[in-house]
């Protein structure tokens, strides 16, 4: 049978218990807050929906508030069921705004709703 010190990550008995407390009430709540950015994800139902939660992106990911964002954003997917590659669905938005014909089933969009979507804000 293995002892304590076999099951429990050797990085537990470097911190005292108080520090090894935080760090696991942080792992958890980035674990809480990427299943709700996961299910934020399965609750867009429409193209302009997922092109408002993309723009949000680089300022979740440059947050002073949030701790761990871009962690947190990278294991959003893990826990959506439409989204599991949310890079892919981006790339496709800026493909069908920018160069449509890219796309076999694309539609051409109106210019200026094409241009909003190309548009990078800081």
């Amino acid at each position: 049978m293995p002892s304590l010190r076999e099951k429990v990550p050797s990085k537990l008995f470097s911190q005292d218990m108080t520090e090894a407390a935080h760090d696991a009430a942080k792992r958890a709540k980035n674990q809480l807050d990427a299943r709700a950015l996961g299910w934020t994800l399965d609750q867009l139902d429409e193209e302009g929906e997922l092109v408002k939660f993309a723009t949000g992106i680089p300022g979740f990911s440059h947050s002073t508030r949030v701790e761990g964002a871009v962690s947190i954003l990278k294991r959003a997917p893990e826990f959506s069921i439409h989204y599991k590659s949310l890079y892919r669905h981006i790339a496709l938005l800026l493909i069908r705004a920018s160069n449509p014909e890219l796309l076999h089933d694309s539609k051409l969009l109106p210019e200026p709703l094409r241009q909003q979507r190309t548009t990078v804000a800081p």
